[in-house]
């Protein structure tokens, strides 16, 4: 498995810190990078954070912490209920 690119580990960090009501469900995530086709940008199944790293080193800080908030929500407003 590869390791989180640092720019990705520091949004994460920045999201718990920044907003307090996230930090539980974004730090119990597991984020694995993956080459796939299916994820070209982020993706989650409930349990990870799928993270596609040519995607991710092309946003700022702000957009990288965006999106994870975005997967995060997915799980919190029960996106992945069938």
């Amino acid at each position: 498995m590869q390791e989180l690119p640092t720019s990705v580990s520091r949004a994460r960090i920045q999201l718990m810190l920044r907003h307090n009501y996230l930090a539980s469900a974004t730090a119990r995530l597991r984020f694995r990078v993956i080459d796939e086709p299916w994820c070209k940008t982020m993706a989650t199944d409930g349990f990870n954070i799928f993270v596609n790293e040519e995607f991710t080193s092309s946003l700022t800080e702000q957009e990288v912490i965006g999106v994870i908030a975005h997967e995060v929500g997915h799980i919190d407003g029960a996106h992945l209920a069938a």
